[in-house]
């Protein structure tokens, strides 16, 4: 059986989680890591025995020859890194958002041109969730194939409460930041291209406000965003589509509401054990370094999004 070696880029959470999925499958071999705050990678290497500490992305790279890099760092640092870690020949996951800004994404999305790279891809691991297939596999019914969709997806930030945490650049683009977690699902759900766009800003008390967009696409779907900014919400997932309503409230679980019928909750255990989607995201990953059948979103691909979250945000 051939082993796939990882390497890793960042000792921090997000790092965590992907250590703690990858090494899950046997097929990976889970052998180096480079960060600049090196406690932590030895903090990790206390777990996970085969990790190798690198004082650079170079020696990594050099030293092991790894299939694979997992970058997950924080965003004002990820050009920098790209620019580097795109001229060896490893497959790239990056965590996301791939930038802090649309023109910092372009930025990046310009060095992976230059060094033609298509092996380049970007974590959504909502895409991965157990609830968002289940919800994805009910609209895709055949019976529900020609009915328009109606998907509301309701934001929270509060980046008042995170100042001290996160460096201001960061906070002024908590958009691309954290909202890309909630505006991607209207490119899960919502077929065709976006073709118009209507967004309005409503003030109320000092530092709180709400967003509120109504997106159209070629398909006739109808994509409303709600992003209530400095106000106490709960993020969730609405698809109404002919005679049901769909939920992700929590984004973790699926609940389908029918006529006169009870709902119906899901959620599966490999999200219980795991991050949410992780665990799935590592297998897509293994089956694209085994020229297999995957559902990984390329750098490419994610324009969509980025761009998406850069129109809704261009309210005057």
């Amino acid at each position: 059986m051939k082993k796939f070696k990882v390497a890793f880029i960042g000792a921090g959470s997000m790092a965590s989680e992907h250590l703690k999925a990858f090494s899950s499958i046997k097929e990976f071999n889970i052998c180096g890591i480079y960060s600049r705050r090196s406690s932590k990678c030895h903090d990790l290497k206390k777990k996970y025995k085969t990790l190798k500490i690198y004082d650079s992305i170079k020696k990594m790279y050099i030293g092991l020859k790894p299939d694979l890099v997992i970058v997950a760092i924080n965003e004002i640092n990820l050009y920098k890194v790209c620019k580097e870690i795109f001229k060896y020949k490893w497959t790239c996951l990056l965590e996301k958002p791939p930038g802090y800004t649309f023109s910092n994404y372009k930025k990046i999305l310009s060095i992976a041109s230059y060094y033609l790279k298509k092996n380049i891809f970007v974590a959504l691991n909502r895409r991965m969730y157990s609830s968002t297939i289940l919800l994805k596999k009910k609209i895709n019914e055949k019976k529900y194939l020609k009915k328009k969709r109606k998907v509301i997806v309701v934001d929270q930030q509060e980046p008042f409460n995170l100042k001290g945490f996160w460096p201001n650049i960061i906070l002024k683009n908590l958009h691309f930041a954290n909202s890309i977690h909630l505006i991607d699902y209207f490119n899960i759900f919502c077929r065709g291209d976006m073709i118009n766009i209507k967004t309005r800003r409503v003030n109320l008390k000092k530092n709180s406000y709400i967003i509120n967009s109504i997106i159209k696409f070629s398909s006739g779907d109808i994509g409303i965003y709600r992003a209530f900014w400095n106000i106490k919400k709960k993020w969730s997932v609405r698809v109404s589509i002919s005679n049901i309503v769909c939920y992700l409230k929590p984004l973790e679980f699926f609940y389908v509401y029918k006529r006169k019928k009870k709902p119906l909750k899901k959620i599966k255990k490999v999200d219980l054990d795991f991050k949410p989607g992780f665990k799935l995201q590592a297998k897509n990953t293994l089956n694209f370094l085994k020229n297999k059948k995957n559902n990984l979103v390329s750098l490419i691909q994610v324009e969509k999004t980025m761009s998406l979250i850069q129109k809704i945000y261009s309210y005057k």
